[in-house]
């Protein structure tokens, strides 16, 4: 007779699997746990994961609960894999299912990563945000990328780049539509971008009339650039950091439909994200 042990329940997963799903995952059906220390994670840390360390799991089991009520499935990761073992086996004990460990930890993730601290707000797990809040950062942040890639699409020496910074230019466009029709019940104008502008006029710079804080970086796009590849650096950041506003921006808001239209957004950046290291990789060839 075996006798089954927590291990028995925790599924492991290559790197390469881990970011297959993390592409696929339009609909936010992962949750991302870091469970190191917050200064490796200022190090470096995956795009939309939750940090609680180790040894802060069990204190802060119920904010799990919360996020989790949906069946949402958990990605565990830590330095090497160990740390996250041993995170998977105490939140087993805890009764938590479906949970998954990156095989070797971040030693063994070849991909993109994000550093700095791990935002108080928006939070993933906990009180829930405003969606108006939301909504209007992330159509602010669309604005900005959206005049970064028609910058960068005048300032490109290719056809096939301008084209590309083009096509990124109109997604994000399309994204400030998506966001604004959520927010008003409005379709915008079509033709350009004057109602958008319209709307968020009423927010300075400073979101002094809203009642989330946000990153910094959220809205800042260097505009410094220059050569193609600084701009595709510059871009790359940008879609990862939009893909991890959002992924976190998703975990802070009660609307099912506003959460499907985060998550959307989410996959959409880390599809511009794969598409501007495509270009990248060419460009570096050349």
């Amino acid at each position: 007779m075996k006798l089954n042990s927590a291990v028995d329940e925790i599924k492991i997963l290559r790197p390469d699997e881990v970011k297959t799903i993390l592409d696929q995952d339009k609909k936010g059906e992962f949750l991302l746990l870091d469970v190191r220390q917050p200064v490796e994670y200022e190090e470096g840390h995956l795009p939309g994961s939750v940090l609680i360390p180790l040894d802060e799991l069990e204190s802060r089991r119920d904010e799990l609960y919360r996020e989790l009520y949906s069946g949402r499935k958990v990605i565990i990761y830590c330095r090497s894999g160990k740390r996250s073992m041993a995170a998977a086996i105490a939140l087993c004990d805890l009764g938590l299912k479906n949970l998954y460990i990156l095989d070797g930890g971040l030693n063994s993730w070849h991909f993109k990563m994000l550093k700095g601290k791990s935002e108080k707000k928006p939070r993933i797990i906990g009180k829930a945000a405003n969606i108006k809040d939301v909504l209007v950062i992330a159509m602010k942040m669309e604005r900005m990328a959206y005049d970064f890639y028609i910058g960068a699409r005048d300032q490109a020496k290719y056809e096939a780049a301008r084209t590309m910074f083009q096509q990124l230019g109109e997604v994000e466009l399309s994204h400030m539509r998506r966001l604004f029709l959520r927010l008003t019940g409005e379709i915008p104008d079509s033709a350009g971008l004057s109602h958008i502008d319209h709307y968020l006029q009423q927010f300075d710079e400073e979101f002094m009339n809203l009642d989330i804080e946000i990153s910094t970086a959220l809205m800042k796009i260097g505009k410094e650039a220059g050569s193609e590849v600084d701009v595709l650096d510059i871009a790359i950041e940008k879609e990862y950091i939009a893909n991890d506003f959002y992924k976190r921006a998703a975990g802070v808001v009660d609307d099912e439909d506003v959460r499907a239209l985060l998550h959307g957004l989410s996959h959409d950046e880390r599809g511009h994200a794969a598409t501007l290291l495509n270009q990248l990789a060419q460009v570096l060839e050349k």
